[in-house]
Parts: structure tokens; C-alpha cells; sequence
């Protein structure tokens, strides 16, 4: 390895931490200041929420990683042509196409880097965290690792095999209702449930009635049925568990699981193509940033670079989420919400590369 691309990495690393470190402070002192109130009206111990907030460093961490990535690459050639390092190595001969080669096995470190949290440590932190502001929230909410949601309220014990909460309906419900002597009085069965005007219409319905004295049961099948249940659509979108709390292995077997039982998980089809996807972010990135500064506008200057990078950065991320919205929608299928825009950004990169020299 040339002494050039040592220099480029030992500086890029330097200036990445630097960047993220500041973001996450930032993040971790904001998000802990503004919850500090709500900690101490429920008596929650202050040290307790400090926790829950750093349980979601991780996630936050792996997110931002794509555009610190941008920033370092652009932080570090701007200060090198700063320095007039860059007209240097142009009078020494060496081709400024040259410098992207440690910017790509950067971009590629990183992404594998990004891979191995996303499986390991982001799941984990995540799951804790959520299980933490259950616990905070006074849920009696439990999912298990295949996402089945158990919820009991008062003498109701909900099972739910699979919740849509783009469209708010349910899949597979099952509710068991007890006396007093939690024994078993009633069940009801149903394919799907939507809500609506604050109720849940059940539909494809069969429901069992105790007879006297619980000695039997009456089966009664219908084609809906409207229940008032104390359980809003809210509750549920924050106690399923999401894509960031499942590494790629468990969201497909889930997706297979739900195929299997008549499903259509969309939803989780699209969001596991979006782990695959969103990582490769940060190798698109790191070229990104090497083009914005060396693609001859470099009377821009560092102020003007860092706004470019910061921009382009937000541009990839919302057009990234609406793809993957209008996937949720089914208006796109899967591979292609979750990858297009990558192959935009990438599109944009070889544009900037070529006039680069």
C-alpha cells in the first residue's frame, strides 16, 4: 500500500470518529434532556432512562454511517487540497483517480462493518430497548423472536399472528376470555380484523360460548363481527417488533413463515431487502464525497463541500424512504424499493467521477 493511501486512511478514520462522536453526543444529550421530565414523573430512575437512551445508540450509529462517511471523505480532500497536498501529487505525476482506490476499500470496510452490526449488535440493543420502554409504558404486551404479539387485558388474553401497520388490519386473531377463576368462557377466532370508528371489525369470525356451568361449548360462525376491545392500532405499532430488532436469518424465516401460513408479509419482504440494501450506502457514499470535492469545483471550499455533502446525504435518505414506502404500497416491488436509490446515487456518482481529472 502506497504511503498516499495510508495517509488518506489514517486521516479518514480520524476525521469519521470525530464526526460520528459528535452526532452521538449530540443525540444521546438532546434525546436525554428531552425525556428527563417524563422519567421523573413516572419515578423512573434518571440513571434507568440514561440506559434506554443509549440502548438505541447503536441503531442511531449505523444509520448515520453512510452520511459521516460522506462527510469524512469530504473533510479530508478538501483539507488536503487545502494544503495544496492534492497539487503536489499532480506535479509529481500521480493521477488523481489514483486516490479512489483506499476511498473504495474504505467504502467497502465500511459497509461490511455496517453488515456485521446490523446482524449482531443493532438486534440486541434494539430488542432491549423496546422490551425497556414496555416496561417504562406499563405494557403487558410480549412478541416473541417470530413476531406473534400476546396481549392480555383485564380478563382478555389477545393472540395476533401478524399486524400490517401501513393499513392497520390484523392477521390470524384469536381472543380468550376468562372469569374470575381464570377459567376459560369464550373464544373467538378470525381471519382478519380492521379498525374502524374506534372499534375492530372482525371478519370470517367462529366463536365458542361456555354452556352451563362450562360444561360445554357452542361454536357460532359468522361472516363479520364488530368488537370493542381496549387496544389502539398505536399500541401495536409499538410493540411489533421491527426490522432493526431482526438480523437478515430471522426475517427470513419469518417472511417464509408467514408465506407459509397464507400471509402476505410485504411489509417485512420489503424491509428485508433493505437491509441488504441500505448498507452499501456507505461505499456509494465515500465515492460520493470524493467526486463532490475533486470534480473540479474546488474553489468551493470545506463550508461549501460540507453543505453539498450534507444535501446530497438527506436527498439519498428521503428518496430512499419514499421508495420504500411506495414498496409497502405494493406500487414497487421489493428488490426494486429497496435498491433504487442506490442505483440512482450510483448513476449520480459515475456522472461526478468523470469529471473528476
Amino acid at each position: 500500500m502506497l504511503i498516499i493511501h495510508k495517509y488518506i486512511l489514517k486521516e479518514f478514520f480520524k476525521y469519521l470518529g470525530l464526526i460520528q462522536g459528535v452526532i452521538i453526543a449530540l443525540f444521546v444529550t438532546i434525546d436525554y434532556l428531552t425525556r428527563i421530565g417524563y422519567f421523573m414523573e413516572l419515578k423512573i430512575p434518571l440513571l434507568y432512562g440514561l440506559g434506554y437512551i443509549l440502548l438505541k445508540v447503536p441503531h442511531i450509529f449505523t444509520m448515520l454511517m453512510p452520511a459521516c462517511s460522506s462527510l469524512a471523505t469530504i473533510v479530508v480532500f478538501c483539507l488536503m487540497v487545502k494544503n495544496n497536498e492534492i497539487l503536489a501529487l499532480k506535479s509529481s505525476g500521480v493521477r488523481i483517480m489514483s486516490l479512489l482506490k483506499p476511498v473504495m476499500l474504505l467504502g467497502l470496510g465500511l459497509t461490511l462493518f455496517y453488515f456485521l452490526l446490523s446482524e449482531s449488535v443493532v438486534p440486541a440493543a434494539q430488542t432491549k430497548a423496546n422490551n425497556v420502554r414496555r416496561e417504562i409504558k406499563n405494557q403487558s404486551v410480549t412478541t416473541t423472536r417470530d413476531n406473534n404479539i400476546w396481549i392480555k387485558k383485564d380478563n382478555v388474553i389477545v393472540h395476533i399472528n401478524y399486524y400490517n401497520h401501513i393499513e392497520k388490519t390484523l392477521s390470524g386473531i384469536t381472543l380468550y376470555y376468562f372469569d374470575q377463576q381464570f377459567r376459560l368462557i369464550g373464544r373467538i377466532d378470525a381471519q382478519k380484523a380492521h379498525f374502524r370508528k374506534g372499534k375492530w371489525q372482525l371478519q370470517e369470525v367462529l366463536e365458542l360460548t361456555s354452556g352451563k356451568n362450562n360444561l360445554f361449548f357452542t361454536s357460532t360462525s359468522m361472516k363479520d363481527k364488530m368488537i370493542h376491545f381496549d387496544l389502539q392500532p398505536e399500541d401495536l405499532k409499538s410493540v411489533i417488533k421491527k426490522p432493526e430488532e431482526m438480523n437478515i436469518k430471522e426475517m427470513v424465516r419469518y417472511v417464509k413463515k408467514l408465506n407459509a401460513e397464507g400471509y402476505d408479509p410485504i411489509l417485512y419482504r420489503v424491509d428485508m431487502h433493505g437491509k441488504l440494501a441500505f448498507p452499501f450506502a456507505c461505499f456509494l457514499m465515500c465515492i460520493m464525497g470524493f467526486g463532490v470535492v475533486l470534480s473540479g469545483q474546488q474553489k468551493q471550499g470545506l463550508a461549501m463541500n460540507i453543505a453539498i455533502g450534507i444535501c446530497i446525504a438527506f436527498i439519498y435518505w428521503f428518496f430512499h424512504s419514499f421508495c420504500i414506502s411506495l414498496g409497502y404500497g405494493e406500487l414497487l416491488p421489493p428488490v426494486i424499493a429497496a435498491w433504487m436509490a442506490n442505483f440512482i446515487l450510483s448513476c449520480t456518482c459515475g456522472i461526478i467521477l468523470l469529471n473528476t481529472e
